[in-house]
């Protein structure tokens, strides 16, 4: 059997690395006899790539297998693709009015529709897909949200039309299959990284702490919507935390996205980035999880630190931000704008006032979500 994982994988992005070695471990624990492939895009291929040709290949060590990676431009068959987590569905960028009321057409038609459609034309033009495939299965994806022109959306309900089982993160992702109509099996399930072999092999990160320590810890990125007016924000918070005797670390879970966030941050000493080619990822998290408070714009900051054990503040800077803080109704504190000096300072001081209550909260909202993907793992592998 062939199977092919499909996902933002190679990129250098610790939150999708970790859903990369989850559905890695699922996938091989249920199939221990297929080949298994990973579609990476970054390297030499695309458009833009400045890294090493090699960078890529950080995969194997991660899910210590040496893996076939392919790319777009490899013309391959599998007997099965599984789109492993994360938000591969979106799109922020910003067409013409033609790709408006095309996209508007394409909606009203639907994902199977679409798909059926560009079937048909690629057969008529004689341009048949690379990759071609019996069965796709996705699970722990996120759909949403789009520009009303957005430039990919066409490319997104192809993919989304040409799924037969379509696991999903949240209610929105839930309600965007709706509106476009997709006609196969759907569900609701947790984030992958919830069963991420990771955790209960490398228990030794899970911090059982009840006293905060000062350690804070900063999860930021280079923003989509023009917010980096906070970096300036979190400058000053840091400052002040340190004045007060805290220790405060900068992290970065994407090297090569977090460009303006790294090139501002450098000559802070406690900036710490996931390089994935030159450090061990026990390592970086190891870091993450010897912090009393995460601060994160990412939403696998949020996830990963609540399951290393560290209560959390997730800055609503986005839809899928606020999702994610209600997957931890108990652990996590919302922050939503203003984000600046003096809100960031309370939200600390708030959960440095019930720390103990805040750790236990964290292992109960935990436990709940792990649940959740252990059940839903199990009904969709069953769709496998």
């Amino acid at each position: 059997m062939k199977i092919l994982l499909k996902g933002y994988y190679g990129f250098g992005n610790l939150g999708d690395d970790i859903l990369l070695v989850t559905i890695h471990h699922l996938i091989k624990k249920k199939f221990p006899e297929a080949t298994v492939s990973v579609f990476s895009n970054y390297n030499p291929n695309l458009k833009g790539f400045d890294r090493q040709r090699d960078y890529n290949t950080y995969i194997n060590t991660l899910v210590r297998e040496k893996l076939e990676l392919i790319d777009w431009t490899d013309i391959k068959e599998f007997d099965l693709v599984v789109d492993g987590g994360g938000g591969v569905y979106f799109d922020y960028t910003q067409g013409s009015v033609v790709r408006q009321i095309f996209n508007n057409v394409c909606k009203v038609m639907g994902a199977s529709t679409v798909h059926t459609v560009d079937m048909l034309i690629r057969k008529l033009l004689r341009k048949p897909k690379r990759l071609n495939f019996v069965k796709r299965a996705a699970y722990g994806v996120g759909i949403g949200p789009y520009n009303s022109s957005s430039t990919n959306f066409y490319h997104h309900l192809v993919e989304i039309g040409s799924t037969d089982v379509l696991y999903v993160r949240d209610q929105t992702s839930i309600n965007y299959l709706s509106a476009f109509k997709f006609s196969g099996h759907k569900g609701l399930c947790a984030d992958l990284a919830f069963l991420c072999p990771l955790w209960s092999e490398r228990n030794k990160h899970t911090d059982n702490k009840t006293d905060f320590a000062g350690r804070i810890g900063i999860i930021l990125l280079d923003w989509y919507n023009g917010l980096d007016g906070h970096f300036t924000e979190f400058k000053g918070f840091a400052d002040l935390q340190r004045k007060n005797g805290n220790r405060v670390t900068f992290f970065s879970f994407d090297e090569n996205f977090d460009k303006r966030y790294i090139q501002l941050f450098k000559d802070d000493q406690s900036l710490v980035v996931w390089r994935p080619n030159d450090m061990a990822i026990d390592d970086f998290l190891s870091l993450l999880a010897s912090q009393d408070i995460l601060i994160s714009a990412r939403a696998h900051g949020v996830i990963i630190g609540s399951i290393l054990g560290v209560p959390t503040v997730t800055l609503g800077t986005s839809d899928k931000l606020v999702e994610v803080s209600r997957m931890f109704p108990r652990c996590t504190t919302l922050l939503n704008e203003p984000i600046n000096l003096d809100t960031l300072t309370q939200c600390v001081d708030d959960i440095k006032q019930h720390y103990k209550q805040r750790k236990q909260s964290v292992r109960h909202d935990v436990s709940q979500n792990t649940l959740l993907a252990q059940s839903s793992w199990n009904n969709f592998s069953g769709y496998l």
